[in-house]
C-alpha cells in the first residue's frame, strides 16, 4: 500500500520514471537472489566460501530407531576421504569408485560420537545419495525407547578445514534441540 507521499510522488512523474523505479528494485532483488544462491550452491567447480555439514537426528519412538541424516558437501568429503589415501572416489558419477560407501561408512564410524542417556551407542550405516554438491548419508541406531540426554562428538572434515561447522539438529518428543560444533569444540550435550 502507497503512502499519501508516495501516491502524490507517483502522480507527479511520467509513467517512465515509475516503472523504471519498478524494474530497478525488481532487478536489486533479483541481484540479491543470484548473489545468496551463489554462496548457497556455488556452481560446479567453484569452491564454496564455507565449511559445513549438517546432521539431523529423529527419533522414532515407534521403532524404537534413532534416524540420522548427514548433508555433506561432496567436494569436501571426496577431498577429505582422497587425502587419506582413498584415490579419486567421483561421488555421483558414472565413474564412481565400487569401495566409496565402505570409505564413507569407516569415515562417519571414526568421525561421529552419540551417546544416548549414558549409553555409547553403535550407529548402523545404510548409505548415501549424491546429487551434485551435496552427498545425503544415512545411519541408524537401534534400541533407544525413549532420549534424555544426547552428546554427540562431531569431528567430520575438521581435519582438513579449519573453519568447518557441524551442525547437529535432534528432534525427539516433539522437541528440536540443536548445536554447533567446530575444532575448537567438537563435543556438545543436549538434554530434553
Amino acid at each position: 500500500m502507497l503512502s499519501d507521499f508516495d501516491q502524490l510522488e507517483r502522480q507527479n512523474q511520467p509513467d517512465g520514471i515509475h516503472s523504471m523505479r519498478q524494474t530497478i528494485n525488481l532487478s536489486l532483488a533479483g541481484m540479491a537472489l543470484i548473489c545468496i544462491s551463489i554462496l548457497v550452491a556455488p556452481p560446479q567447480g567453484m569452491a564454496h566460501q564455507f565449511y559445513i555439514s549438517i546432521c539431523e537426528m529423529d527419533h522414532n519412538p515407534d521403532t524404537h530407531t534413532l534416524e540420522i541424516t548427514f548433508n555433506i558437501f561432496t567436494d569436501d568429503l571426496e577431498q577429505t576421504l582422497e587425502a587419506q589415501g582413498t584415490g579419486k572416489l567421483h561421488l555421483g558419477t558414472d565413474r564412481e569408485s565400487e569401495a566409496a560407501d565402505r570409505y564413507i561408512s569407516r569415515y562417519l564410524e571414526q568421525h561421529v560420537s552419540i551417546e544416548i542417556d549414558g549409553r555409547n551407542l553403535e550407529a548402523k550405516y545404510l548409505g548415501r545419495e549424491t546429487e551434485g554438491e551435496v552427498t545425503w548419508c544415512y545411519a541408524e541406531i537401534g534400541d533407544v525407547p525413549s532420549i534424555s540426554t544426547v552428546t554427540v562428538i562431531n569431528t567430520l572434515l575438521i581435519e582438513m578445514f579449519e573453519d568447518q561447522t557441524n551442525m547437529i539438529h535432534i528432534k525427539t518428543n516433539d522437541q528440536k534441540k540443536s548445536m554447533l560444533l567446530t575444532r575448537a569444540k567438537d563435543r556438545g550435550t543436549v538434554e530434553f
